[in-house]
């Protein structure tokens, strides 16, 4: 009867750690630094979880400096979520906003999630009518190559600047990137493309003289 017991216990136990298994998540993967090379190194990573509705509030479940390497991984609990957001953030460098559903993650491996970034750059613009200015004058500016996907990008549509201008417009892009745009002075045989070359965290000026 010893024996037998001894036998339940141990199957008891088995039970209780596959459960405890069975309900927790990995999250793993690689932050590229696709500027230099490499990881991520001393990027902040954090992962929040967005609960289904009703449930609770979103809260941050874990967090990590990032080294050399750029790698990571993160086991957590599974709970009634109806995504994750991965977020990255780095001085200089673009923010990477994940959403990660629900479905995507498995009991029973890993989930492996890789991510890349670039370092900042900025371009100033400096927009001058002097020949001659023109209170009736309208510039159409368009951005031909530049970064386009994120918050505090210039726009990819028609920018326009009507009369007598003297003024500086700031575009962040890659580093290490072209960045162009069209001009027009609308009415005019004005016309044409500029372009340059960004430097790693570092600003390149842009002269238009209409």
């Amino acid at each position: 009867m010893r024996y037998i017991s001894w036998i339940w216990v141990g199957l008891l136990l088995t039970a209780s750690c596959q459960k405890n298994k069975e309900i927790d998540f990995t999250l793993t993967g690689i932050i590229s630094d696709t500027t230099f090379g490499g990881g991520l190194a001393g990027a902040k990573l954090t992962l929040t979880e967005v609960p289904t509705a009703g449930v609770g509030s979103a809260k941050q479940i874990a967090s990590v400096t990032l080294d050399q390497s750029g790698g990571y991984a993160f086991t957590f609990k599974r709970n009634k979520a109806e995504k994750y957001v991965l977020r990255v953030e780095k001085q200089h460098y673009f923010t990477i906003d994940e959403d990660i559903s629900f479905a995507e993650f498995s009991t029973t491996k890993p989930l492996m999630k890789n991510y890349a970034t670039t370092a900042k750059s900025w371009v100033r613009i400096h927009l001058v009518n002097d020949a001659p200015a023109l209170a009736t004058d309208v510039l159409k500016m368009r951005k031909q190559l530049g970064k386009s996907d994120c918050g505090e990008c210039c726009p990819v549509e028609d920018q326009l600047f009507e009369g007598i201008v003297d003024t500086v417009v700031y575009c962040v892009n890659d580093a290490n990137a072209t960045y162009s745009f069209y001009y027009n002075l609308i009415g005019t045989p004005t016309q044409g493309i500029q372009q340059v070359q960004t430097v790693v965290f570092d600003t390149v000026d842009m002269v238009l003289n209409y």
